[in-house]
């Protein structure tokens, strides 16, 4: 053993040349630099059917675009058939080498001689599995940590960056060792929330820097969709929807809660404080379209079951309040004061949730607007993680209805 100064390490030039996607919801996610690091080893984790593997592929898929090097994905779950398919939801699938059998050893000599653009082992579980019965591996967790172990230590020798994917129980919890995370450079989570209908990723650890704010995204029949114009494209596409139909009012809902939030933002721009006849006509607003936004939720999973019994008040000695059983929603003089900023607003945890989703004041406002109303929900009358995850959900809706300038 000996040490060595840090300043003798020479770092490869290939590590500052990322692999872009072309997507900057995934290249700004992946890394600093912006794109996804050579040599980089990511593992993806979530729940059945959260949409682990579609990210998987929509980034190989578009760093081979890009490299003109074809990514090679080994699928331990899909048939060939299944395999045939997914060429109508990613760009160049075509062109992408598969392979529906394993062996650590043989698959990593194959990979070594190919040398693709980037890898995805889908699953770790199934591989973990093989490799049991093949006797490759005394047990299953044994088995996760050696294809873990194997897989960066090919991405560290080649700089051929691996996408592994695992999964998770319907409760969130990962299938295997729960220390696997800290054995790869990255770990992203993908959730799929039924109630909301939303898919979204975000990263949780990452050596190479990159956002870690929540990015949303889209699974539908003409292919995926990444970031806000998913949920802006669904709510403001009216197409030739009868003028009478809920698609057509809700698209007229999300312009008008677009057009005045910029109002609202150009306002208070120079502002030490939200005025309070900005704050109630803005709110009022907001709250017509969370009523219209989120009312299958309130009717199916609330007290008062009726989104047009949701009403404003205002006078609440906190910031705001909610009276989950009768609807009233109470904004507080502390909205409209020079308190009211990033920093001092929210509940301990929440806290952080506010630094790593707020931009802004406006922002700030919105989220406040949806903290009090998932209170509606039932179960969600206290400050718990579960109920900060519902407020972080709702306030990414909120976020993705407004053109990307505004939502800065």
């Amino acid at each position: 053993m000996a040490f060595r100064k840090a300043s003798s390490i020479e770092v490869p030039d290939i590590l500052f040349h990322t692999l872009k996607t072309g997507s900057p919801e995934i290249d700004l996610s992946f890394s600093e630099l912006g794109g996804i690091v050579p040599s980089q080893v990511t593992l993806m984790t979530g729940k059945p059917g959260s949409g682990k593997t579609t990210l998987a592929l929509v980034s190989t898929s578009k760093i081979q675009i890009t490299t003109k090097n074809p990514g090679a994905f080994i699928s331990l779950e899909m048939s060939d058939f299944q395999l045939a398919l997914s060429k109508k939801k990613f760009p160049s699938f075509d062109s992408m080498m598969v392979d529906t059998e394993f062996s650590l050893k043989k698959t990593i000599k194959a990979l070594k001689e190919m040398k693709p653009s980037s890898v995805v082992l889908d699953s770790i579980q199934m591989a973990a599995g093989l490799l049991v019965h093949q006797k490759e591996s005394p047990n299953f967790n044994v088995a996760q940590k050696d294809i873990v172990n194997a897989f960066t230590k090919f991405a560290k020798e080649t700089f051929i960056p691996v996408f592994l994917i695992g999964h998770c129980s319907k409760s969130g919890q990962y299938l295997g060792p729960s220390h696997l995370e800290h054995q790869v450079d990255s770990h992203m989570h993908v959730d799929y929330d039924e109630d909301m209908a939303m898919r979204s990723f975000r990263f949780g650890k990452n050596r190479f820097g990159g956002t870690n704010e929540a990015q949303l995204f889209g699974i539908t029949h003409e292919g995926v969709w990444l970031g806000s114009p998913y949920v802006t494209d669904l709510l403001l596409d009216d197409g030739d929807q009868d003028s009478d139909s809920p698609a057509h009012e809700r698209g007229k809902l999300a312009r008008s809660f677009a057009i005045n939030y910029q109002k609202f933002q150009e306002t208070n721009a120079k502002a030490s404080s939200i005025s309070a006849p900005e704050a109630r006509s803005f709110a009022s607003i907001c709250l017509t379209y969370l009523k219209k936004l989120d009312s299958d939720r309130i009717e199916r999973d609330s007290f008062i079951k009726d989104p047009s019994k949701v009403k404003l008040g205002y006078g609440s000695s906190k910031i705001a309040d909610c009276n989950y059983r009768s609807g009233l929603i109470r904004l507080g003089k502390k909205m409209m004061g020079k308190d009211f900023k990033i920093g001092p607003v929210g509940y301990g945890r929440e806290k952080v949730f506010i630094l790593r989703n707020c931009k802004s004041r406006e922002q700030l406002f919105l989220w406040v607007m949806c903290h009090e109303w998932c209170h509606l929900y039932n179960g969600m009358q206290h400050h718990k993680t579960e109920f900060f995850r519902q407020v972080e959900a709702l306030y990414m809706r909120l976020l993705a209805s407004l053109p990307k300038e505004q939502a800065k």
